[in-house]
This record gives structure tokens, C-alpha cells and sequence, in this order.
């Protein structure tokens, strides 16, 4: 699994996560979990967003964000 922070501010934090998945086979699992240091278990994630797709999917999901931000410029 790849886990990246893309968002901090303080005491709190987004992260994307994306995972292979044997089934459905070549599927992938996209999601975001967000991590507060002042919550009763500061070391836990919570679920803000949970996609599983396939890489042509995913690499269109990736486009259209890349798309908003070259439009939106």
C-alpha cells in the first residue's frame, strides 16, 4: 500500500492511500482517512472516502483532477 499525507494543518491530517487488490482481479482501492492529534486515539484514521476501481479508472479520476486544475488556473 502507498500512503501519502497531502494535507496538514496543525494537529491535523488527510492522507491518500492506494492499494492493489487481488479481487476483483487488477482492481485498485483508493482512499482518503483523515488523522486528528486531539481525538481520544490520536493515532487513528478515520474514513473520509473509499473507491475501489480498475487502473484505466483511476488514471481518469487522476485526469479529471488534473484537468480542474489546469482550467480552473
Amino acid at each position: 500500500m502507498s500512503s501519502t499525507p497531502f494535507f496538514e494543518s496543525g494537529d491535523f491530517t488527510y492522507t491518500a492511500h492506494v492499494r492493489h487488490l487481488e479481487v476483483p482481479k487488477k482492481s485498485i482501492h483508493f482512499s482518503i482517512t483523515t488523522r486528528w492529534a486531539g481525538a481520544k486515539d490520536p493515532l487513528g484514521e478515520n474514513s473520509a472516502f473509499n473507491i475501489t476501481l480498475s487502473e484505466a479508472e483511476l488514471r481518469r479520476l487522476i485526469a479529471a483532477l488534473q484537468s480542474g486544475l489546469t482550467n480552473n488556473a
